[in-house]
């Protein structure tokens, strides 16, 4: 899920740039990080289906996402921002948002039915996936009312002269990333209680 949400936002943020920061200093950091998240995941799949095909759990792994993709595509060709100013690289970029919303899912499903102990490699990724989205929320946050139709800033004061109306694309990003939040919150619960008191992290085993 990952390598197509990264993907899929690269075919935006190579090309065009209004979902990313345009001042010098982000200069291809935001690509270059995800080509290289990319390639790893790549990686990690490669390794997972051939050296080491015996670690997966498959018959844990059972929440079906495929359909939703379909579903994500659809969604963000009717909802989406105009940052870009082109309706298909506005879609990829929501494309990939909407599939990053729902990407983690699997893992916390496959996970929660396990229960019990959680290695601590699994969990440190979750955790620090689930920082990442903490401070892309901050992020957007400041920058959600950008995405407004009409939204003007000519003299770049960070005092629009017009806010803009009909905003819908701001609060799909926001009302996603605070899904992801929401979503790994227990995860993330666990973890610190774990830390705190010192012992191995357990999640309890869900009922099936």
């Amino acid at each position: 899920m990952y390598s197509i949400v990264l993907f899929f936002r690269l075919c935006s943020t190579l090309v065009k740039n209004g979902y990313i920061p345009v001042d010098r200093t982000g200069d291809h950091v935001y690509q270059l990080g995800d080509i290289a998240s990319l390639l790893m995941c790549l990686n990690l799949l490669y390794k997972m289906h051939r050296s080491h095909a015996h670690t997966y759990e498959k018959h844990h792994d059972t929440f079906k996402i495929a359909p939703c993709i379909p579903l994500a595509f659809v969604l963000a060709m009717c909802w989406h921002g105009h940052l870009n100013r082109s309706f298909w690289f506005d879609t990829l970029w929501f494309f990939s948002l909407y599939l990053e919303t729902i990407a983690m899912i699997p893992q916390l499903f496959m996970l929660t039915r396990i229960g019990g102990e959680v290695e601590g490699m699994t969990s440190h990724f979750v955790v620090l996936v689930a920082t990442a989205k903490f401070f892309a929320w901050i992020f957007w946050f400041y920058g959600y009312p950008e995405l407004a139709e009409g939204y003007t800033d000519a003299d770049d004061d960070g005092i629009p002269e017009d806010w803009g109306h009909s905003n819908y694309g701001g609060y799909a990003i926001i009302l996603c990333y605070s899904i992801q939040l929401i979503g790994s919150a227990d995860f993330v619960y666990y973890y610190m209680k774990s830390a705190v008191t010192q012992t191995s992290m357990a999640l309890p085993e869900m009922e099936v």
